[in-house]
Order: C-alpha cells, then sequence, then structure tokens
C-alpha cells in the first residue's frame, strides 16, 4: 500500500460514512417539585451555571438547556416544578410531551421530605399511558442530604452512609431508605430491575467541589443507563468517565478489526479492511474530545501509520497460508495493532498538548505495542468476539 492522498481520502470517507454517526447528543429530563433543587443538580453535573438558582418557580413550560458551550453536547429538559396546586394535569402532558425523545428521566427528590404523594402520582400516570412500565431508564437523585439535621454538622468528605455511626449519617441513612420504601415499588423500570437512587448535595454553587457529594456517582450511574450510542458526548462531564469512553470504543473497534483480519484470502491485503476501521476509531476518539479530524490532520499522520504498519500487516498476511490458526493469528495482529494505535491516540489527547504530528503518534503507538499483556489482550478480545485467537507473539 502506499499512503497517496487519493488513497488517504478514499479511507477517510469511507469511515466517515461507517462511523461518523456512531454517537448522538444524549438528553435527560429533569423532573421535579419546585425546591427540589434541580437547577443546583443541573450545574453541579455539567460543572458550570447552566440554570439560574433561587426558590422562586418560574419555570410554568419546560426548558431545554443545550450544553454546548465549552465543549459539552448534552441537552436537559428542565419540566416545571410538579407538585403545585392545580397544575398536575398540565405538568404530566408537559412530561409526556418531554419523554419521547429523551433518553433518561432524572427525578430530584429534596432532603427531608417525607411526601411523595405527587412523584408517585406523575410516575404512575406516565406509566399507565405507555401501559405498564416508564419508556426510558430513570434516575432518583436524592437532593440536599446536607439539609439532614444536624445541619451544621456537613464533611462530605468525611461521610460515610454504607455503615453510618454519626447522627447526621444516621438521619440520611434512615431518609435514603424510606424514600427507596416510599417510592420504590412504584417505579417500573423499562427493562425491569431495581430504580437506583442515589444520595447526593450540588454545593451551594456549580464550583463548590468542597461541599459536594455523590455527583460523580451519579455522573457514572447516568452514563451506563445511556443508549452506548449517547455516552461519548456524556462522558467529556468527567474524566474517569471519559477514560472509560475512549477504552470502550478502542477495543470495540479492535474487535472490528480483529473480524476483518479473519479475511482468509492471501494475497488481498488486511489493511484495505482494516484501515477504516482504525480512522473511523479515531474519528470516534476525536468526537469524544470534541476535536475536528480534518483531512488535513489526517494526511499528517495516517501515510506514515501505513507505512509504519506494513511489516506487521505484511507478518499477519503470511500467517494465513497456514489454514484456520494461521487466520486467527492474524486477526489477533490486527486486533492488537488497532488497540495499540487507539490507547496511543487517547494517552496523548488526554495529555492536553498534543498537536497531531505522526512521529509522536506512531512512538506511543510503538509503546503501547511492546508493552500490550498479550494473554490479557487476547483474553479480552475473546470475550467480545467469541473467539479464541492464538498468540502472535512466539
Amino acid at each position: 500500500m502506499n499512503g497517496s492522498k487519493e488513497m488517504i481520502a478514499d479511507l477517510i470517507r469511507d469511515a466517515k460514512s461507517r462511523f461518523d454517526h456512531c454517537d448522538i447528543v444524549p438528553v435527560l429530563v429533569l423532573a421535579g417539585r419546585t425546591g427540589s433543587g434541580k437547577s443546583s443538580l443541573m450545574n453541579a453535573l455539567a460543572g458550570r451555571l447552566v440554570s439560574e438558582v433561587g426558590v422562586i418557580p418560574t419555570t410554568q413550560t419546560p426548558v431545554e438547556h443545550e450544553l454546548a458551550e465549552g465543549g459539552l453536547p448534552l441537552r436537559v429538559v428542565d419540566l416545571p416544578g410538579v407538585g403545585e396546586a392545580g397544575r398536575h394535569v398540565q405538568r404530566l402532558e408537559d412530561m409526556l410531551g418531554s419523554l419521547g425523545r429523551a433518553h433518561l428521566m432524572l427525578m430530584a427528590v429534596p432532603c427531608p421530605s417525607r411526601d411523595f404523594a405527587y412523584e408517585r402520582e406523575l410516575v404512575g400516570a406516565v406509566q399507565a399511558h405507555y401501559g405498564a412500565a416508564l419508556p426510558l431508564p430513570c434516575v432518583v437523585a436524592c437532593t440536599k442530604i446536607d439539609t439532614a439535621p444536624p445541619i451544621k454538622d456537613w464533611r462530605p468528605e468525611a461521610l460515610n452512609l454504607a455503615s453510618p455511626v454519626s447522627e447526621k449519617e444516621r438521619n440520611i441513612a434512615d431518609w435514603l431508605n424510606y424514600v427507596e420504601r416510599a417510592m420504590g415499588p412504584h417505579i417500573r423500570q423499562p427493562f425491569g430491575g431495581k430504580t437506583p437512587f442515589l444520595p447526593c448535595c450540588a454545593g451551594e454553587s456549580w464550583d463548590d467541589a468542597e461541599n459536594r457529594y455523590g455527583i460523580g456517582e451519579l455522573r457514572g450511574k447516568i452514563y451506563g443507563l445511556l443508549p452506548d450510542a449517547a455516552r461519548t458526548c456524556f462522558a467529556r462531564l468527567d474524566r474517569a468517565l471519559c477514560d472509560e469512553r475512549a477504552a470502550d470504543i478502542v477495543f470495540d473497534h479492535a474487535r472490528l478489526a480483529a473480524l476483518a483480519g479473519l479475511n482468509p484470502l492471501p494475497g488481498v491485503p488486511d489493511a484495505l479492511f482494516i484501515i477504516p476501521i482504525q480512522v473511523g476509531m479515531l474519528i470516534r476518539l476525536n468526537k469524544l474530545y470534541d476535536k475536528q479530524f480534518s483531512m488535513d490532520i489526517a494526511a499528517r499522520f495516517l501515510g506514515p501509520l501505513l507505512a509504519r504498519s506494513t511489516g506487521r500487516m505484511l507478518a499477519s498476511q503470511l500467517c494465513k497460508f497456514v489454514p484456520v490458526a494461521g487466520s486467527l493469528a492474524g486477526a489477533a495482529v490486527a486486533g492488537a495493532l488497532t488497540y495499540s494505535l487507539g490507547m496511543a491516540f487517547h494517552t496523548l489527547m488526554h495529555g492536553g498538548t498534543w498537536r497531531f504530528d505522526a512521529d509522536t503518534l506512531m512512538k506511543q503507538t510503538e509503546k503501547v505495542w511492546n508493552g500490550l499483556e498479550t494473554g490479557r489482550f487476547l483474553e479480552i478480545l475473546g470475550r467480545k468476539t467469541g473467539i479464541s485467537f492464538p498468540s502472535w507473539k512466539k
């Protein structure tokens, strides 16, 4: 293969057509009564000021917040506060109109409230409208746990709700148990299972990290319940989620490359099948970091990538002359190369200072390749493909 501009352009077009639309912007519906801490919760989740915080209910119709500034594409539909007398029917209509385009419902329940009649009625009406269960996953955020008595005793870094000892911890734990008993049986998830109830405190302002509690865990739970296509954009909210999402993307494309490497025909270059998969992986990793994968950037290092991978691709090609085992070994090489490239790209992007130069990427790829734990990699690859791959190393 050669690194001509025409071939690179063809590879990028092929990859874009296959992978450019794999990721979508997540849409959350945020529900809760007035004073439940929805605005503070939304600001804490986003890590910025998205919605003004106040006790005066100003939201009369659903407000959609587009969190696109600063690379956080996320849509949050903030529903009017439920529970006000005479407005329940309208609130229900608003809820039903918003659920059809959302991926997850986040319901805020404030501590120390013990009256959940309106929340239960609202959820029940939605479930009745859709037949039996909710049409999308629901997470209950148990907000304002810092207000549990004694109010002045708030040390989130020392809070132990798993084994409560202090008066504050016991009061929070008792309230959480009550919330779950009072609401849990009334919420039916779309695919069964228990509804997650997560304790949290958003702090006094969006940047009050010192007094915050449970926001990272809440992000993680939301991430896990989102459809796969909506996870890339959401992962930008949290560094740990970004690492997790990058690993998922890289292993997904390593799996695809290994399956493409099973092409059993000697003389038909693996790279014709595998390079578009690798380019697609880089496109998706760029999206994770809110970067554009332009033709100029691709041309900067795709040519050297093709040139430097020729030796290993040739080795995997020669493996195919050995029936069955040869094809499997070649496929394992294809998967490992793709994994090494993806993790190298992720590491450099995560550093925040890389300028897309080919030499640095190739050196980092070699570093990952040389440090690869072959047995562990093949074990994971086998689980993801259902195929037992032999090692290519002697």
